[in-house]
């Protein structure tokens, strides 16, 4: 019998305005994985687009999941990004014991650019570090693995070395595997990986002129992707890294790329196993 790998991708849905659920199931889709989604919320866009309206899905993941139980769902993988609120935390901290997936693999989603989201208070970000424990792959970009080790932003420099020792620690709060996405540095951005053997890499790639929405979860949608076909957590990383960067590149020439995010649609032929 062919298998084809199953991940459950725990993340919410934007309308418009490239992230979540709208980036994960055609991105894993293209890599030759099932993905069954659990959403959190629905939004009309993303949150940075003013307006926008939400219906929060809390409350009705724990009955969607026990229907998944009572029928028997099996899972090659889980895969979390976005969580809104401590209640969806543990949600997602009990689906690895409920399901027993091969790959857990948490994206910490809780700032960027040394700032951390309106969303996250102390409480949460604590919360998040008990997840982090629980990962098999963990994914955060430098401004939130710095708040999931208690450290300053602001004083941090970004050197080979110290992105190392930030990976390090992240897998002493209990992850197996450390991937530190888009350090700046110069012209580069500089991705760290680590993994629970000790060897260490850093992916390095020329830094674009602007941010787009949607990168970061097309970026660990290829990671996970990849590894459910058996690639290893280095190569994964590779393979995630040059197609955001292609993604990025072919974007610049599309109307209203920077409100609509990353377009990938066309390239995602060059996923497939």
């Amino acid at each position: 019998m062919i298998h084809v790998p199953r991940v459950c991708a725990v993340h919410d849905m934007a309308g418009y305005g490239k992230c979540a659920l709208t980036v994960v199931i055609p991105v894993m889709s293209a890599c030759g994985v099932e993905v069954c989604p659990v959403p959190t919320a629905n939004l009309s866009t993303n949150t940075s687009i003013k307006g926008f309206h939400m219906t929060d899905y809390t409350t009705e993941i724990p009955a969607y999941l026990k229907h998944w139980v009572d029928i028997g769902v099996k899972l090659d993988g889980i895969y979390s990004g976005f969580l809104g609120s401590k209640e969806q935390i543990d949600i997602v901290i009990a689906m690895k014991d409920m399901f027993k997936p091969k790959l857990f693999v948490i994206d910490p989603v809780m700032g960027d650019n040394g700032k951390r989201y309106k969303t996250f208070d102390d409480e949460m970000c604590k919360k998040m570090r008990e997840i982090a424990k629980a990962a098999d792959v963990l994914t955060p970009n430098l401004t939130e693995a710095l708040i999931l080790i208690e450290e300053d932003y602001d004083s941090f420099e970004i050197t080979e070395e110290n992105l190392k020792i930030v990976c390090e620690k992240l897998q002493k709060l209990g992850a197996k595997n450390i991937v530190l996405t888009g350090a700046p540095f110069g012209e580069m951005l500089y991705t760290s990986v680590l993994n629970e053997n000790g060897d260490f890499e850093i992916i390095k790639q020329k830094k674009l002129p602007t941010n787009m929405h949607g990168t970061g979860d097309t970026f660990t949608s290829v990671l996970c992707g990849k590894m459910l076909n058996g690639v290893s957590l280095i190569e994964s990383a590779k393979a995630a890294t040059e197609f955001v960067s292609y993604a990025m590149e072919y974007s610049y020439g599309v109307e209203d790329f920077i409100v609509r995010g990353v377009v990938f649609e066309p390239l995602l032929h060059k996923l497939r196993p």
